[in-house]
């Protein structure tokens, strides 16, 4: 009985390896990115090993080493099945999120401890892959926690939509 009691605290108890820092990118269609350019935009402050970068065959799964770490990312073609209702719910800034998002076909998962860092140059590391990606990629929205987040270039694709259909109804 004790070796029992001893598996249970060690399976419970805190780890000391910092956790991975994930973000969701919910894509239009299923797209690949272009990793020479990923690696030229941002492989040096990211710390990519800029060899394996390179030769990356253009599609997923994504296998990057960065940093003494390894970046994966895995494309699904298949719509986001979770329900992000409570995420939108939040993003006043995005009035018609829920419906822009189910136009999603495909989403990639994105993932990466970066353990040499604090938790916030963590996050501002995945941001800037992330960023990047969003240039690259046919992306609607990005999910980062519990945070659903519409990209400046779709933002932009939906002020267009809505000036042209305020121009055709007015007048310029």
């Amino acid at each position: 009985m004790v070796g029992l009691s001893n598996m249970a605290d060690a399976t419970s108890a805190p780890s000391d390896k910092p956790k991975q820092v994930i973000a969701t990118l919910l894509l239009e269609r299923p797209a690949a990115p272009d990793y020479r350019l990923l690696a030229e935009r941002i492989g040096k402050p990211l710390e990519f090993n800029l060899d394996m970068a390179l030769t990356h065959k253009p599609e997923f799964p994504m296998v990057l080493a960065a940093g003494g770490d390894l970046i994966m990312g895995l494309r699904v073609d298949a719509p986001f099945s979770w329900s992000v209702e409570s995420m939108a719910q939040f993003a006043y800034w995005w009035p018609d999120a829920i419906k822009d998002v189910a136009r999603n076909t495909s989403f990639v998962t994105l993932a990466c401890s970066w353990s040499r860092y604090s938790r916030l140059d963590a996050h501002i590391r995945h941001l800037v892959l992330v960023r990047e990606l969003v240039e690259q990629l046919p992306v609607i929205g990005v999910i980062w926690g519990s945070v659903l987040v519409q990209p400046v270039s779709s933002r932009r694709n939906s002020i267009a939509c809505k000036s042209a259909s305020f121009r055709s109804r007015f007048g310029s």
